[in-house]
């Protein structure tokens, strides 16, 4: 019999005939914690402990508890969370966060992130110690439990949302959720664990011994020594990847009998992840140096030992986790102050040795004066990993007479090395400050959305210049014949030109938004699972009144054969544009979230109202009696948080991306609205 603990410990009164005829205190509960704390014990209730735990403790860890539609817990200290902004979001200098599920802990999930300090490193071994990162309990491997994992950590830092790379072993529901809350990340894959899936299939196929190799080697190269014999993985781009890969085709079929069946299943199940998740072109962009190295989830493996080695092998409940988890994270701040003291494996690394203070000094300090040494450690800018000598291979030793309105380092481009792309700066300015390396076009540019055409030194071959063309969007080209443009389509040649027209901000902003369009698309073919982040009641969407009805004044006339003037909204999986209903397909007139009026008889409102945010998702329907989901297609909304969160109750407005197109046409209205909705953009 259930009873709450009130009426268990008046109950006991009662039995007694009341308090007026005890003889001593023990004859009663002490109080009513004694009794809760009984029934608690009696009833092994996980959840009231978890949230007892949450309510009691001292160092902030337990952010969120989800009890429907599963129980989940996110865990997260404020010191983690700094680290991870300042190690994972610094395009100078970054860390990849790694994410990996572990298991055979209890009757539950744990997912943890892992990330590297950069500014410690062994003392004889000089690799940097890698970390834990905010985890997550969870019952399913589901996209809405994965999904609880990036949203957290991004309601809890909201600047989060910079994260610049992500690492996975390939499971599906864990890198599309992450890619759904991080869509402007780089996602990379585990070299070890996809090799291990080919392997696995070609064993399954009786492919085994040196024919295997063959194919394994062909796939992920081979190291003799000091030299890489490349493979599909080092492809430098998509277009190599595919024409090495047509060139195998022929010899993958006749190698073996079963060689026909392994080519369908590397093209439809592992060609395009090697190319959007693991070339040699995404991760050289990733940090990993040229020819990168693979990346592997070798960090994370190290991590999971670690935590289950303080478990004693036991099975846990959740609330012991989260004890035993609690005390190995702040043994790693631990390990951070006896790195400054000398005291560790690890120390700072040279540029940060200033850092550093010796043992007796540090055991002379009061308890501030300890904190404020840490504190100073924490705070400290990130330096670039790039040394001098490194850049040499890119950067030539030109007098570089004077700077650009852009530099490299604030540029945020992250989609080239960052060596390449700072010496392309230092070159564009040589060119710039020339009185004789950007020479004009002759005669009219041709099309009226043309700033002009420039002639620009080639520093190959003088006498071929390249032919650059500068439009009013931004957009910046340079001809065929530059190596660079044709491999990251930026080059000197471009950044000079845009500086020479004084729209070099404008086009770093339209090359970021291009490039991450281009990024997206190899993972545009992700599907996100049915229903993700709905309510779980539709009552709201039912509810009568002016709640949720739109009635603005329309102005606006849309003619049903006027067409757009500008490609319709592409939002990537999991993310949100803001785009103009003029410029949406001229059905749209309805919002998914509160099903409200978006058009009312085919007129747009007017401003703020003919704003619209767009996404992607599922919409649900109903077919004899059962619920299903079509298609993965753009999803429209008012822009209201509310309106958003009836479907998406993960949404955070940062979330959102503003093309530079469509805040130029912005009016005061237009962002009076999105200050209120808390949406940042840059015109």
């Amino acid at each position: 019999m259930n009873k709450r603990p009130k009426d268990v410990f008046h109950t006991i009164l009662e039995r007694t005939g009341g308090i007026e005829n005890l003889t001593s205190g023990s004859q009663k509960a002490r109080d009513m914690q004694q009794v809760y704390n009984l029934k608690r014990k009696e009833s092994n209730d996980e959840i009231l402990e978890t949230i007892d735990l949450r309510a009691t403790e001292e160092i902030k860890f337990i952010r969120h508890i989800e009890m429907v539609p599963e129980f989940s817990v996110f865990l997260a200290t404020d010191n983690q969370l700094h680290e991870i902004e300042k190690y994972c979001t610094n395009n100078v200098n970054f860390s990849i966060l790694g994410v990996d599920t572990t298991f055979n802990i209890g009757n539950f999930y744990v997912t943890l992130t892992t990330y590297r300090n950069l500014m410690l490193e062994h003392k004889t071994k000089k690799h940097e110690p890698v970390m834990i990162g905010p985890v997550l309990i969870h019952q399913q491997r589901t996209y809405d439990s994965f999904y609880m994992l990036p949203s957290f950590m991004i309601r809890t830092k909201p600047t989060l949302n910079k994260i610049l790379v992500y690492g996975t072993d390939g499971e599906l529901n864990l890198k599309t959720s992450f890619s759904s809350c991080l869509p402007f990340a780089h996602h990379l894959l585990c070299d070890i664990h996809m090799k291990d899936n080919i392997i696995s299939k070609l064993t399954s196929l009786n492919i085994k011994g040196a024919v295997r190799k063959l194919y394994v080697d062909e796939i992920f190269g081979k190291q003799i020594q000091e030299i890489l014999i490349p493979g599909l993985t080092d492809c430098i781009s998509p277009s190599e990847f595919d024409r090495k890969l047509e060139k195998m085709t022929g010899t993958w079929i006749e190698r073996h009998e079963k060689g026909p069946d392994f080519l369908k299943y590397f093209l439809d199940f592992k060609s395009d992840l090697i190319k959007s998740c693991m070339s040699a072109e995404i991760r050289s962009k990733c940090g990993l140096g040229y020819p990168p190295k693979p990346y592997t989830q070798n960090a994370n493996e190290c991590i999971n030992r670690v935590v289950k080695s303080n478990l004693n092998c036991q099975k846990q409940t959740v609330p012991e986790f989260i004890k035993a988890l609690k005390r190995t994270i702040l043994r790693q701040e631990t390990e951070i102050k006896l790195a400054l003291t000398g005291q560790s494996d690890f120390k700072p690394k040279s540029e940060y040795s200033y850092l550093e203070v010796t043992e007796d000094r540090y055991f002379r300090m009061d308890l501030k004066q300890k904190e404020h040494v840490f504190k100073k450690f924490q705070n400290a800018n990130l330096k670039s990993r790039h040394h001098e000598e490194d850049e040499g291979m890119f950067i030539d030793d030109t007098d570089h007479s004077g700077a650009l309105t852009v530099t490299a380092d604030g540029s945020g481009i992250t989609s080239v090395p960052f060596p390449i792309l700072k010496g392309i700066f230092e070159k564009a300015a040589t060119l710039y400050h020339s009185q004789s390396d950007i020479v004009s076009f002759p005669g009219k540019p041709g099309a009226a959305n043309i700033i002009g055409k420039y002639f620009i030194t080639s520093s190959t071959d003088a006498a071929k210049p390249h032919l650059v063309t500068v439009l009013y969007t931004g957009q910046v080209t340079c001809d065929s014949n530059c190596p660079r443009w044709e491999m990251y389509k930026v080059c000197s040649h471009s950044i000079a030109a845009a500086e020479h027209c004084n729209l070099l901000e404008k086009f770093v902003k339209w090359f970021k938004t291009k490039t991450i369009s281009l990024n997206l698309t190899g993972l545009a073919n992700l599907n996100m699972p049915c229903g993700r982040g709905k309510k779980p009641h539709k009552a709201t969407q039912k509810r009568k009144g002016k709640a949720n009805k739109r009635n603005e004044t329309a102005l606006t006339y849309l003619d049903e054969h006027d067409q757009p003037q500008v490609p319709p909204p592409r939002p990537p999986d999991g993310g949100y544009v803001i785009y103009f209903l003029k410029d949406c397909d001229n059905k749209v007139s309805k919002c998914y979230g509160c099903k409200g009026n978006l058009k009312h008889e085919g007129q747009i409102p007017q401003p703020p109202g003919d704003l619209v945010v767009v996404s992607r998702g599922r919409r649900e329907y109903f077919k004899d009696g059962t619920k299903l989901y079509g298609e993965i297609n753009n999803i429209y909304f008012h822009l209201s948080e509310q309106c958003i969160k009836s479907k998406i109750i993960f949404f955070v407005p940062s979330l959102v991306y503003v093309a530079p197109y469509v805040a130029s046409q912005f009016q005061q209205k237009h962002k009076d609205l999105l200050d209120q909705c808390s949406v940042t953009y840059n015109i």
